[in-house]
Parts: C-alpha cells; structure tokens; sequence
C-alpha cells in the first residue's frame, strides 16, 4: 500500500489489487472523510486485463516540492507492457495521470460515506440562461461536480477519456467509470473548494435543517395580499375552512396558514391602533387574541403562522413605558415608528426572550420576522446615539436572529422577511430555515422584478442553506391572466419553492383551483448547478432602465426515481407578443442522444418523437410544461401522468414496464380521476387492465379513481 499526503488531501493505492482511495480533511475540522473509492483496471490494447499478479518489481517514487507533492508509480507486465501512474497533489487539486501502451479504467463511487440525501451532482460551469434543477439523484450529462450541502463542500472532477456517472440506487451512491481513449492517457483531476456557497455569496451558510418539520416546502394562505386590512379573525377562518374543502386532499401535510401583520397594523402609517402593539393584538380585528385563532386553526389541521416585526413599534409598548431609555429614536416608517436601541445588551437579552415566547405561547408554530433590512437602516442612521455606536448593525442584527434561535429552538421554522438585496437577506441566514427573496409581487412587473429575477438568482442557495421564498402566488383576475396566472403557478412548481395563496379564496375560480392543485404538495427540489442565473438586463435598483433579458425563460427540471429517469421542461414567455422558441434537447436539457417522447401537460397533448430539437409557439405571458421520456421501443413509455405537475415525480410510487404490460402503484386525490398516459411498442394493445382505460393507436390513457384511498394500484396487459 502506498501513500501520499499534501495539506489536506490522503491518498491510498495498493498496485496488487489496484484499490485507490482518497480522504480528505477539512482546514477547520480535522476529521477525514472519503472523497472516492475506486478501483483501476489496467489491459492490454485489445482490451485483455492484465493481471496484476504478473507485475514485476514496482518502482515507487515520492517527490516533494515547494508547492506539491508526487507519488510516480511504474508497473511492469513482463518484457511487453508498462505503465505508469502519476499521482500529484497541490493546493486544492490532485491529478492523476496514467500513461502507457495500456488501456486505463477506474470505477468507483463517490463520497462513498456521506449520507446521499446530503449530495447534489451539479454542474459548475458558466452561466447559463436556463435555471437547472433536479428532484432526487438525477445525474445529467454537463454535470461536472458534486456538492455536498451540510459541508458546503464542492468536488470538481475532470477527465480526458470517456466519462460515465451515475446514481447507485441500492448503494445509495454516486458512481463513475472513467476510461482512456485508444492510444491516449487518461488524465484525471479532483478540485477540492471547501465554504464553496459561503464564499461565493459571502454570508454564513449552513446546510438546510428540517427539525421543524417541513421535509418539503409548505403550502398555505396568507392574509396579506389576499385581503390586507380585512384580515380578521372570521375572515381568517373562513378562508381557511374553503382552503380545506378545496385543496385538503390534495396535501400530505398540514397547510400552513399566515396570520400576516395585520393583527398589530391597520394601515400603512406606522402609527398603528390605540391599544395595540407588538405584544397586543387589534382588539377590533382580533378580538378574542390571536391564541384563540391559532387553536381553531389546529383543530381545522392547520399549522399556524405569525407574522412578528418586534424590533420597532407603532405604539410606546410595555418594555418602552418601563425602560424609556431603551428607546433609541421615533422615526416613523410603514412598520412603526419607535425604535429599540439593539446595541443594547439589556435590551436584547429581555425584549427578545419575553417576544418570542410569548408569540409560541399564542401558539404559533412558525414564525415570520419582518422589518430587518430597516431595523439595520435605523441602527445605521443613528449610530450616535446608540449605547454601543462601535457596534456594527450587521453584528446587531446577528445577535437578536441568535438570540431568537435560542429561544424558539430548533423545531420552529422561522423565515426571514428581508427580501430587499442579498446582504439582508442571506447575512443572518444560518438562523432561518427560509428566506423571503423579493419585495410585493401583486403585478406582473413585480413578479419579473422581485419574484422570477429573484428566484433565478438565489435559486443555488433553495434547500442547500434555506428554503427560498418567492412570496405569495397572486392569481386572481385583478393581476393575472389565465396565462400569467399558470406561468406563476408554473414557475413555483417546477421550482419546488414554498407555495402561498395570496388571493381570498372566493376569487379563485375553476381554472386558477385546478391549477393550483397539479403543485401541491411541493416534491423535493435542489439547483441543478451553483452559479444561477440572470433574468434582467440591469440589475441597477432603478427600475426604468431595467429589461429582460431574453422573453423566454427555460426551467429544466430533471427527476430521478428508482423506476426510472425523466426530464420536465418549462418554458415561460414573459412578453405580451407570441413567441417561437426552438428547444434544444442537447444543449438547452443537457440530455444525451437518444430519442424522446414529449408530452404537453397543460394542453394535454402527445407531440411526437424527437432526436435533437422541437419547435414550439407560446402565446402571451403563457407557459408550456412538457415531460420527455427516452423511448422505450420494446415496451410502454410513460408519457404523462397527470396528477401533478411533476408527471410521475410526486405521484408514482411505483412503475414497471415490460414487454408484457405496466404495472405500478399511484398517488391520487380523492374523487379524482388520475390520466396515466402511455406509448405502446408498435403492433402493441392493451388485452387487459384493472381500471377502465380508452386506446387510440399507440396511445393508452388509463383512468385512475378511488372514491377514498390516496392511492391506487393498476397493471394492464399487451398482447
């Protein structure tokens, strides 16, 4: 067994049984983990092994250098055939480099002891315009990478031969083979970038955590943009009991229901309501307290979230009239108007505690905390005036998200309200669990401006370090088109981003429902690369001189389950003009070559077969959802299944296809008929099925309904 180590890099190799296997040691944790496990196969140029058994005396030569170190191993088989196998190690980067009149090939995994549900295959290459995102562990053809999110850590790989990764679902590892061209070497590197999000982004990542209990971002309603002022407790309750009879059975978990600030705000003042503050919620609007909503809200199986915003007031509160001297200025802003001095150690260790107890005991299971970026204007503004002027208002605002931390625990999800530039918004983020990424979107304009340009540039972050947080969907006619309405609704699901109605449930008509209901729940989705991407063509804050940068915008959504592999493609024209888009399969998708059944979702519609390209035609602020599938020629392809968004992503549980017939085994909402459409092999019928089903040519559409279980098992049978 022979050895190399440089900083933080360990190499293993035994030449007898050609095993390879590199650690690696973080600069600021010294305990190793493995970055792969591999075996190298050396043959013959025909491709006959050579056995290792037949090697002759190797030679092992160690060389260190000012900036690297190099392991030179020389492997001789008999009189005919050598090798030679370089290992070098630098900063950040380990080579390998075999050469000879041999052929070379390592297959190995991986992270091989790193929890996979912890690791992202990305591509780290250039920007791209398209947003890449992938459900489960989906390997695509540019990835070049690994990502392991706890560890912010990333792993660069590159090779001159033919490279082959892939997804061991039984082992639950990341495989590759990696293999020279005739007559060429094979050369390898490993890039190893520890704090790769912290750096990039410059804040303080944390990978995601989970303990509150959100696997997948939530669902819910919000009082905010769907009736502002109105909100009240008989409002509240009454758009939650239609939420239920129109969503419930079509969730897993519990909906999560918004009491925005309007239970301590009645305008946008600042002055609030005599009688009430951060600690009393408006009699007028709530009057049997908010304990009493949130109760009725558990037993309707709701889960109740509050808006809080305790860093300023409307009105002098209990902690200001007993502590005048904790009053650092009235300055009155859309939020209130008296300010905490938070450089204040007294004033942080009382005001925080007592707040954030008291919102859990209204009973309140998570939190949204509001008014942040202006908290760290005001702290900025009269900086003088502080008792701690030395205090910057970044390291103000860390210790009050510490300390509220430390208060609520772990188990409550806590969002951020800081959607005003990325250093508000990400610079306390290891607090939060999620963050609010943009501004109101109600208009169109806003949802280009603080919603879709957000999304795609904070999107390398969403359910790495946070669940990122688009804001409430705003459908109703007021806003949205039919077309806006299913771009928005679009765009949120094929994202797998925390879903919010914003709209009073009465306004929500037959389409805008229906919609709503083919994303939820949200399935499990992470970026697909690390560099996001732009949408608008000046980023400057004046919002004249703005424009998009391109008037289709693509999301590619790759899903990897054990049964099988497909990619969902969106396509959203943001223009008020028709738009024709040519989708490139290879170079917009990243699929390799092959041919590929497309299915229109929202339309419902089979396309066809294509090799490489599809020419399509988006009407106005309208998008196009469609599911591609490798052909399978000897057996039923899937094309669609039309439950969720995702085609098979959150619905199927199970698939089989032989050449014989499908089975499998499908989630369904209660009273609702599932369409599971398929492609037969051609000459194919169906002969039998255990749901009724209609056969037009190749196409079999087999009708899913239970009339109370939210699932349903189907098999058929081909002659």
């Amino acid at each position: 067994m022979q050895n190399l180590v440089y900083k933080q890099f360990e190499v293993y190799y035994d030449h007898l049984l050609g095993h390879l296997s590199i650690l690696y040691s973080p600069v600021d944790n010294g305990s190793s983990f493995s970055l792969l496990e591999a075996t190298l196969s050396i043959c013959n140029p025909d491709e006959t092994p050579l056995s290792n058994k037949n090697i002759s005396t190797p030679i092992f030569e160690k060389k260190h250098d000012l900036a690297s170190s190099s392991l030179r191993c020389i492997l001789s088989y008999g009189s005919s055939q050598s090798s030679t196998l370089l290992f070098a190690l630098e900063n950040h980067t380990l080579h390998l480099c075999c050469k000879g009149n041999c052929r070379f090939r390592l297959d190995g995994h991986f992270l091989p002891q790193t929890p996979s549900e912890e690791v992202l295959s990305v591509t780290d290459r250039p920007e791209s315009p398209h947003l890449r995102a992938a459900s489960g562990p989906m390997v695509s053809v540019g990835d070049n990478a690994l990502f392991d999110r706890q560890r912010d850590f990333l792993l660069k790989f590159n090779c001159s031969g033919s490279t082959a990764l892939s997804y061991d679902w039984k082992g639950k590892r990341y495989g590759f083979t990696w293999e020279s061209k005739a007559n060429a070497p094979l050369d390898i590197s490993l890039e190893a970038t520890e704090n790769y999000c912290r750096n990039r982004f410059n804040f303080p990542y944390r990978g995601i955590r989970k303990r509150h209990g959100f696997e997948t971002p939530s669902v819910g309603w919000m009082t905010w943009y769907a009736v502002k002022f109105d909100a009240c407790e008989a409002v509240v309750l009454e758009n939650a009991t239609r939420f239920k009879e129109l969503f419930g059975d079509y969730l897993d978990a519990r909906p999560v229901l918004w009491v925005d600030w309007e239970w301590c705000h009645n305008d946008l003042k600042g002055t609030g309501e005599p009688g009430s503050d951060m600690l009393t919620p408006r009699k007028s609007a709530y009057p049997n307290g908010l304990k009493a909503v949130s109760d009725k809200l558990k037993e309707m199986g709701f889960l109740p979230a509050l808006w809080v915003g305790p860093t300023n007031d409307c009105q002098i509160n209990s902690f200001m009239k007993a502590h005048p001297h904790w009053l650092l200025c009235q300055d009155r802003r859309w939020c209130g108007q008296y300010w905490f001095d938070w450089s204040n150690p007294e004033v942080v260790k009382t005001v925080i505690p007592r707040m954030f107890k008291l919102y859990l005991a209204w009973g309140y299971e998570a939190l949204k905390w509001d008014a942040l970026p202006m908290t760290l204007w005001i702290m900025a503004a009269y900086r003088e005036k502080r008792l701690n002027p030395n205090l910057s208002p970044m390291q103000i605002f860390r210790n009050i998200a510490k300390l509220a931390r430390q208060t609520i625990g772990e188990d409550i999800y806590m969002m951020s309200c800081c959607g005003v530039n990325e250093n508000d918004i990400t610079w306390c983020q290891d607090f939060f669990d999620g963050a609010r990424i943009g501004g109101d979107i109600f208009t169109w304009e806003e949802f280009l401006n603080e919603g879709i340009a957000r999304i795609l540039h904070f999107f390398p972050l969403h359910n790495t370090a946070f669940y990122i947080d688009a804001d409430n969907l705003v459908l109703r006619k007021a806003y949205s088109t039919v077309e806006q309405a299913r771009t928005r609704i679009s765009i949120y699901g094929l994202t797998g981003i925390p879903i919010t109605l914003g709209d009073a449930i009465s306004e929500l008509d037959e389409p805008r429902v229906d919609m709503l209901r083919r994303i939820m729940p949200v399935i499990d989705v992470r970026p697909g690369d690390l560099n996001g991407t732009r949408l608008l063509s000046n980023q400057s804050s004046d919002r004249e001189n703005r424009s998009i940068a391109r008037p289709v915008q693509v999301i590619r959504l790759n899903i990897a389950r054990s049964f099988g592999q497909w990619t969902i493609a969106g396509l959203s024209n943001l223009t008020d003009t028709p738009q024709s888009y040519t989708l490139q399969l290879q170079a917009d998708l990243d699929l390799p070559s092959g041919e590929y059944t497309v299915y229109d979702y929202w339309n419902k519609r089979y396309l066809g077969v294509f090799k490489k390209s599809l020419k399509l035609s988006i009407k106005p602020f309208d998008t196009t959802v469609l599911r591609i599938t490798l052909v399978e020629h000897d057996r039923p392809t899937l094309l669609s299944v039309s439950r969720h968004i995702t085609q098979g992503g959150y619905e199927l549980v199970e698939f089989k296809a032989t050449e014989n017939g499908a089975s499998g085994l499908c989630r369904v909402a209660s009273g609702e008929t599932c369409d599971l459409t398929l492609l037969l092999p051609v000459g194919k019928t169906i002969t039998s099925c255990n749901v009724p089903y209609t056969q037009n040519g190749r196409i079999a559409i087999l009708h899913l309904l239970s009339k109370s279980a939210r699932s349903k098992k189907w098999h058929c049978s081909l002659n």
